[in-house]
């Protein structure tokens, strides 16, 4: 994945400049929607963060590999996004919060988390259906993540 990622300039999808001018050196005539591409890389980073930390397994995208992390996480109704898109992004980015104390030496031994309810009002999610706020999983998602970061320091 991270190979396709990068052959595909995924990964610099926060330059729109450099996208527009490899699109064009492709002879292409129309530049492509860019936020399309930064909400794509988001989509496969957040994939990348579950898979890590469903499989105990290290993540491939590091944040310093990442031109701008913040434009990964930072997804709101606002930027044309929907708000589950916005949701799931927000849980995620908590889901990486949380990683980090379970590290060797943690830059944050304590981390103080919003719950559910908090993110869908952030995200702009209060009108999204059922099927998404919780019979999806998202909530019992969301819960799963404040349960690991009350971790005990020994």
């Amino acid at each position: 994945m991270a190979l396709l990622v990068q052959t595909y300039g995924l990964h610099l999808a926060g330059r729109g400049d450099w996208v527009a001018r490899n699109w064009a050196k492709a002879g292409f005539a129309d530049p492509p929607d860019t936020n399309g591409f930064a909400a794509l890389f988001s989509c496969i980073v957040a994939l990348d963060r579950l898979n890590a930390a469903l499989h105990g397994r290290p993540v491939l995208f590091n944040d310093q590999d990442i031109i701008s992390i913040s434009n990964v996480w930072i997804r709101s109704p606002d930027n044309g996004h929907p708000p589950s898109f916005s949701l799931f992004m927000s849980i995620i980015y908590q889901l990486d919060k949380v990683v980090e104390l379970y590290r060797p030496y943690p830059k944050h031994p304590v981390i103080t988390l919003p719950v559910f309810e908090e993110l869908v009002l952030k995200a702009g999610a209060v009108m999204e259906p059922p099927i998404i706020l919780g019979r999806s999983g998202t909530n019992a998602f969301s819960f799963w993540i404040l349960l690991l970061a009350n971790r005990t320091q020994l």
